[in-house]
């Protein structure tokens, strides 16, 4: 072969590399990524991955993923949804939320519940008053987990509509177990000062749960304007 027609096959064979790449990259991601763990990579690393690559495909592709199987899928999906904010799927993010309460399945339950604060927060704020009011004693699928996860929510997003619960959970014999100082704090609601400040005479109160009581009196007191 003469040096002209090694330089043409050169020229010739990179090209066809260059043209090539995509389909050698996809091949490659493939092979890893189709079962990512064989590779040492976890469902959370694959899900990075997939967060990147999916930043802007279109919501029909990624509600269809919130529900597959796949973990990995579901966790990118409603990760991209959350920054996309398109409030217009909001209807079928509850929809796919409700089957997901049916199935008693936590995890995806919780996520979906945040997603759905995030897109429309009175129509989150009405699904978890519901579940408040329908689980109350633990008998719905899901206690109590989402039940703890809608009072959170609901907290997180400074709804009202939460206080007659986060009041209720104050008073009984779990409420330093259960987060109820966390969650009145959250709420920043001014009347939580005196609930906070009976709680701190609960002889179940440790130092460690007076201090954060404390603090959650002096971070409402700063957030309503009320003189220390």
């Amino acid at each position: 072969m003469n040096k002209k027609k090694l330089i043409f096959a050169s020229v010739f064979i990179a090209i066809a590399l260059i043209l090539s790449a995509p389909s050698i990259i996809q091949s490659m991601e493939y092979l890893i990524y189709g079962n990512p763990m064989s590779f040492g990579l976890t469902e959370l690393d694959y899900s990075m991955v997939l967060e990147k690559r999916w930043t802007s495909k279109p919501s029909d592709f990624l509600l269809n993923k919130l529900s597959s199987p796949r973990l990995a899928f579901y966790d990118a999906s409603v990760r991209t949804l959350g920054k996309q904010k398109d409030p217009n799927i909001a209807a079928d993010v509850q929809r796919i939320l409700n089957d997901k309460v049916k199935q008693n399945d936590l995890y995806r339950s919780s996520g979906l519940l945040n997603l759905l604060f995030i897109l429309d927060k009175k129509r989150a704020e009405e699904f978890s008053i519901n579940i408040l009011q329908s689980n109350k004693g633990g008998k719905l699928a899901g206690e109590p987990m989402l039940y703890h996860t809608a009072l959170t929510y609901l907290a997180k997003n400074e709804c009202d509509s939460v206080y007659p619960y986060l009041v209720e959970l104050a008073h009984s014999s779990e409420n330093f177990k259960k987060g109820s100082v966390f969650l009145l704090k959250g709420l920043g609601k001014s009347e939580s000062v005196t609930l906070l400040e009976e709680m701190m005479k609960d002889p179940q109160a440790t130092q460690y749960d007076k201090k954060e009581i404390l603090g959650a009196i002096q971070s409402i007191k700063e957030k309503n304007n009320i003189p220390t």
